[in-house]
């Protein structure tokens, strides 16, 4: 289970507004490390740290594409597997 402050945010994950998903993200390398070190393997934890700076806290800085991707990573990080 989620940390209190995590936990109201992850159901809403893929279908909320970016500054949600970024905050959990910025939980993730911040406090939520053992987690992200846990859920994701090496390579996705490399490739959510270089969208997340890739962005630079902007949707719009990255594709489509790459935002549903960076979604998906964020989700399973926190939870441990990837959403439905």
């Amino acid at each position: 289970m989620p940390p209190p402050g995590i936990g109201t945010l992850l159901p809403l994950v893929g279908k909320t507004p970016w500054a949600r998903v970024l905050a959990v993200a910025t939980w993730l390398f911040g406090a939520g490390k053992a987690r992200l070190e846990k859920n994701l393997t090496k390579k996705e934890r490399s490739e959510l740290g270089k969208l997340m700076a890739k962005s630079k806290g902007r949707p719009s800085n990255l594709t489509e594409r790459q935002r549903t991707r960076f979604r998906r990573l964020v989700n399973k990080a926190a939870t441990g597997h990837f959403p439905q």
